[in-house]
């Protein structure tokens, strides 16, 4: 199966058949598709899509997700399915029973910590000394803090210890960029400050994304999570299960990226508000640089079989529940 982006602005979908075409403003054909390849369809607002399109989508089971320009998602469209209400209220009820919320949570950020601290040892590795000293201190110090996660006794201790790795793991990313003038120095979400941050903001978008939609697909409720606090338009749960794969996945793929230049400052604008985005050019390039990684990794298996591992949890919660934890090649 296969993952469509369309994300020329003014680009029209049409069904021809059994395909899909996606054509340019000017009526040319730049992609045909047939549809039984198709997963999941993404576009950005000003793509246009004709009804026979939407209504073949539909028919055969392929999701339209919309994405703004900046990566973030907006929502998508479904065919119909059977609603799963009894998995609905098994997962309201489990994610409010504390004891459980707090030991699934605790191995979530283990998991997530472990990741952080293979990519920290795999770039020492292939650094030469002593340019390898600062990604073994940050690794042996998220591993202390890691073995104190079953100590915590709420979820906000584990937020904390979170955070305190988290200032560790950035401080040696900075040092793992070639490229001194890009401005990075420590996560900045909302607005992204620099280059650096408005490519790791577009990429777990797009991994939320894909969360997201596997979360539907097996019938749970994406924005009800058990580690990231409710919030209006929020994917709580979706965010949860990226969490492990943030490391191995977007932070590996934007080092290469920048230290390849295959990103460079050029690539990125600044916006009214002061935000950093990527231009049309360079976010397609990273499109097609984050499903290669994804696919080649056998990650987008991996954040499939951990949604579906969840889903065996919530209806049997005596079955074990693990995280996904990485193992460079």
């Amino acid at each position: 199966m296969t993952t469509l982006y369309v994300l020329t602005h003014g680009a029209i979908l049409q069904k021809r058949h059994r395909s899909l075409l996606v054509k340019n403003p000017q009526g040319q054909t730049l992609q045909n598709v047939q549809l039984r390849h198709l997963r999941t369809v993404f576009i950005l607002p000003s793509v246009k899509v004709t009804s026979p399109a939407l209504a073949a989508l539909l028919k055969n089971g392929v999701d339209l997700a919309l994405l703004r320009p900046n990566g973030k998602f907006l929502g998508r469209l479904t065919s119909p399915r059977s609603p799963s209400h009894s998995l609905h209220r098994i997962q309201y009820q489990l994610f409010t029973a504390e004891d459980k919320l707090l030991k699934l949570a605790e191995d979530l950020i283990a998991a997530k910590l472990a990741n952080q601290e293979q990519l920290l040892r795999y770039l020492a590795w292939h650094s030469e000394s002593p340019q390898e000293q600062p990604f073994l201190e940050a690794a042996e110090n998220i591993s202390r803090l890691a073995s104190s996660l079953p100590s915590q006794q709420n979820l906000d201790s584990l937020r904390g210890t979170e955070g305190a790795a988290a200032r560790w793991y950035w401080q040696a990313f900075a040092a793992a960029l070639a490229n001194n003038e890009l401005g990075f120095s420590r996560r900045v979400y909302r607005p992204a400050t620099d280059p650096v941050n408005a490519a790791l903001s577009f990429g777990y978008a797009l991994l939320t994304t894909h969360a997201t939609g596997y979360v539907e697909g097996m019938g749970m409720d994406p924005y009800v999570g058990f580690f990231h606090a409710p919030a209006p338009g929020r994917p709580s749960l979706a965010l949860d299960l990226i969490e492990p794969f943030r490391a191995p996945l977007v932070d590996r793929l934007v080092l290469r990226l920048f230290n390849l230049r295959i990103l460079a400052p050029e690539d990125f604008h600044k916006t009214s508000d002061g935000a950093v985005r990527l231009t049309d050019p360079a976010r397609k390039r990273f499109l097609k640089e984050f499903e290669m990684a994804f696919t080649r990794s056998q990650l987008r298996e991996a954040l499939q079989a951990q949604v579906e591992q969840l889903t065996q949890f919530l209806r049997h919660p005596t079955t074990p529940m693990s995280f996904f934890r990485w193992r460079p090649s």
